[in-house]
């Protein structure tokens, strides 16, 4: 049986790697795909793994190992006696190899000193022009390249910030259609229109589950959206209103804060509408200072959006367009 071996560091994994990859599996029975990393590394090592393990989840053909010695040399070239450790390392852990694929001179003298054959592809990338090094210097401009399982990994996400009827809901359903990407509603809003839950009625169980469910809403759509995600409200908002409505907020709450690329932060000079989820409309000149100061407080910088509807939409647009 035909065994082979792909050697890289998949950072990230491209559409270059999956093509070396699929090239592999022609050419063999079995494949070994050797995610190796080191600490130092600006992507980590165990996610770049998964990438690769979840790309080939459905292929019984692919093995897909995690190498992490720190001890072992490295270098950015092909190199001799980098290549020939390397080959004395690999031949133990996998002694069926022999075959080894790679599109760069290293692959040929790790083929070398294992006694394995070798297949080069795509050495000058003519096929599939693109490196990881180019996706990682600008990932937007080589999007196309990158695959589905990596590419919430890059998403930029925004999140449209700011007390109670500011124009929140509405910007952001706006700028996710500008934008041809998806977005995160505010969860809590709908849970209060399903469940009929009148605000005072409101618990910090209720404030827990709002927390989770707008955490793990980000995080799914990150997989849907293209580039960027814009999240209406997020976790800081749920720990002003548990404060202000239950005068606390818990760690379970807490441990639900996600961080934002961009915080767009909404003035209230829009016309205040009460709804069955709101009742401060007394309080937004409070309540505004209150929001920005948790902003100010954990130094998150943000842009304040205010002006009519139409400026305020020109003013979202150009300070996310500075994302890219």
């Amino acid at each position: 049986m035909r065994t082979g071996l792909i050697i890289g560091k998949f950072m990230p994994l491209t559409k270059g790697h999956i093509g070396l990859i699929d090239f592999g599996l022609k050419n063999c029975e079995k494949l070994i795909v050797a995610v190796c990393s080191l600490k130092s590394e600006p992507i980590d090592g165990e996610l770049r793994f998964n990438w690769v393990k979840k790309h080939y989840s459905n292929n019984p053909k692919v093995q897909v190992e995690h190498i992490t010695r720190e001890d072992m040399p490295n270098s950015s070239e092909s190199d001799r006696y980098v290549s020939k450790v390397w080959a004395q390392y690999v031949k133990e852990l996998f002694p069926d190899v022999n075959i080894v694929f790679a599109s760069e001179k290293y692959g040929e003298y790790v083929a070398e000193y294992m006694n394995a054959d070798y297949k080069l592809f795509d050495v000058e990338r003519k096929t599939i022009p693109i490196s990881a090094t180019l996706v990682r210097q600008n990932p937007f401009k080589y999007w196309s390249f990158i695959p589905e399982v990596v590419k919430p990994y890059y998403v930029k996400s925004v999140c449209i910030y700011g007390p109670d009827s500011c124009g929140k809901s509405t910007l952001t359903m706006d700028l996710a259609k500008h934008y041809k990407t998806t977005f995160v509603p505010e969860l809590a809003r709908s849970m209060f229109e399903w469940a009929d839950l009148a605000i005072d009625n409101l618990n910090i169980n209720h404030l827990e589950q709002f927390a989770k469910m707008q955490y793990e809403a980000v995080e799914s759509m990150k997989s849907f959206a293209d580039k960027i995600l814009i999240c209406d409200s997020d976790n800081i908002t749920t720990q002003i209103y548990s404060e202000v409505y239950c005068g606390s907020v818990t760690d379970e709450i807490k441990k639900y804060e996600l961080s934002y690329d961009l915080f767009l932060f909404l003035d209230i000079n829009t016309p205040y509408v009460e709804e069955g989820q709101r009742n401060l409309g007394n309080r937004r000149v409070e309540m505004r200072k209150r929001f920005m100061k948790e902003l100010d407080d954990r130094g998150i910088m943000y842009t304040i959006i205010s002006g009519t509807w139409e400026e305020r939409f020109c003013k979202a647009v150009k300070a996310i367009d500075k994302l890219f």
